[in-house]
């Protein structure tokens, strides 16, 4: 009688303790073989063993669900990127360029709530999606792409340097991919990087692939006339678990760019000269950028009540038609109430494969548009809107950032 309810009491005690384990132990012989063999051993051992369930996640005899993982690269979902393009100009160029824009304005903030960050993230995307290309796209051929780089008319003496020092490093055989990686849909530069198709399958081997997932890639396939086409993979993610995140963003943080991308040098525009001829032909609010990256000097100006253009083309100022034309044109700042923004949807996408459409962000928090329409030349715009009317800075074979550096300078000025 005396040990019966020794062991009733010291069940009860149990029972208080162990409230909480019905999520590890759901059923109910499971829970009661615990309760009574725990009961029997005293409280000092289930002390112990509440310590132990409170601090692993071990399976025993005793455990009939698992505790749930910590989140990882592998099992979390994808965080969204604008487009991952490779540009695949020369197949046989054994270091391709290929780069990722994301829609994150910051990278730095937490990815799952702990300490992996979005950062990391697009950081693996660009290994696995480096090691598939490897193994299963990337092929050159060494010989072809010498006799290219040594003979062809559109090589350069920088190219054959280049080649001349990776045949002395003995590095002839390495290949691999260039990573540009641009942030806030490619306003914010966030470096280049290089990952060798070796140290891709080494990494791989290190922490191990997950179940693939679809990943959409924009190529450029050079036997079609109609550019690039998006094509979808199935890339497996690396399978970072535990104290592999850790390890990861240690990795991480030794992994630097090899570079930054260089704005090109801006000019004082030559405002006051364009103020002069529109001033008293159109109605609307003139924005006009205070720096450009035009070299030119000579302008072309045409206005009337609803719109205005002002176009640019290399030359002296003041040195009229006679020094205008499609080869000297360089650019344009124009706007107009009736003119239609092109807005960046699945169709201009499937009609223009090789060129780019995407929403961005301007000064001010103002929404605007980069499209860079691509023919024998890419013809790059910046445009938002002001009060029902469309702005746009245009500038052949212009890039986006410094578009927008031009476009945010005109909004900056403010109407004049």
């Amino acid at each position: 009688m005396q040990l019966k309810t020794a062991v009733n009491q010291r069940t009860l005690q149990t029972r208080s303790l162990t409230a909480s384990w019905h999520l590890v132990f759901p059923t109910a012989k499971g829970y009661d073989v615990l309760i009574q063999t725990l009961a029997v051993m005293g409280m000092k051992a289930v002390r112990r063993f509440a310590a132990w369930a409170t601090s692993t996640c071990a399976l025993t005899t005793l455990v009939v669900a698992p505790c749930t993982p910590k989140p990882s690269l592998a099992a979390a979902p994808d965080f969204p990127t604008t487009e991952i393009r490779w540009w695949n100009w020369y197949p046989n160029d054994p270091w391709q360029s290929i780069g990722m824009t994301v829609p994150d304005q910051d990278t730095t903030v937490s990815a799952y709530g702990g300490a992996l960050r979005r950062y990391d993230i697009h950081i693996a995307k660009m290994f696995e999606v480096t090691h598939y290309l490897c193994q299963q796209e990337h092929k050159p051929n060494q010989l072809e792409w010498i006799k290219y780089t040594l003979f062809s008319d559109y090589s350069s003496p920088s190219g054959r340097l280049k080649l001349l020092n990776t045949f002395l490093q003995n590095r002839l055989n390495e290949k691999g991919f260039e990573w540009s990686y641009g942030a806030a849909n490619d306003n914010v530069d966030m470096g280049r990087f290089k990952i060798s198709c070796q140290l891709a399958s080494e990494v791989a081997e290190a922490y191990g692939l997950d179940q693939a997932r679809q990943t959409e890639i924009k190529i450029r396939k050079t036997e079609s006339t109609r550019g690039r086409y998006l094509k979808e993979y199935m890339i497996p993610p690396l399978n970072t678990v535990d104290a592999k995140v850790s390890k990861w963003m240690d990795f991480v943080q030794r992994f630097r760019p090899i570079s930054f991308f260089r704005l090109p040098e801006f000019r004082a525009f030559q405002t006051s000269e364009a103020m002069l001829k529109l001033a008293n032909k159109t109605e609307i609010p003139i924005f006009l950028p205070s720096k450009t990256s035009f070299y030119g000097r000579n302008l072309e100006i045409i206005a009337d009540a609803e719109s205005y253009y002002v176009g640019v083309y290399v030359g002296p100022a003041g040195c009229g038609e006679g020094c205008r034309s499609t080869a000297s044109y360089q650019g344009a700042i124009s706007a107009g109430r009736r003119k239609v923004i092109d807005k960046p949807t699945d169709k201009k996408m499937s009609e223009y494969p090789n060129s780019t459409f995407r929403e961005i962000q301007l000064v001010g928090g103002m929404t605007g548009t980069y499209s860079s329409i691509c023919g024998a030349y890419c013809m790059g715009s910046v445009d938002w809107e002001y009060q029902g009317i469309s702005y746009s800075v245009i500038e052949k074979g212009g890039g986006q950032r410094a578009l927008v550096e031009m476009a945010n300078s005109a909004i900056a000025a403010g109407p004049r």
